[in-house]
């Protein structure tokens, strides 16, 4: 059993933290007297149009499901081991 240490973070999470501080206040900076503008890019035009690539390049390439990446479980082994089924599923919530 490992003791409780106050320890240094890894050094790629301080570097993202820092990188992450610096950017917001780079944005406040530059764009504080008009924020509507940022916001209406970045947080709105932006999110909406790499959903809008995601879901056209989906429906051209389709959307592909295969029997490798997914098993059927019989019903009697669900019912045989219900803990393990319920907790083999992720992807529900």
């Amino acid at each position: 059993m490992r003791k409780f240490s106050i320890e240094f973070p890894v050094f790629s999470l301080s570097f993202a933290h820092i990188l992450i501080w610096l950017i917001l206040f780079l944005i406040v900076k530059k764009y504080g007297t008009n924020p509507g503008w940022f916001l209406a890019r970045f947080c709105l035009l932006l999110p909406l149009a790499l959903c809008t690539i995601l879901i056209s390049g989906l429906t051209i390439f389709g959307f592909s499901f295969s029997k490798s990446n997914e098993r059927e479980i019989a019903p009697e082994n669900i019912e045989k081991y219900p803990f393990q089924y319920f907790s083999e599923i992720h992807v529900c919530f």
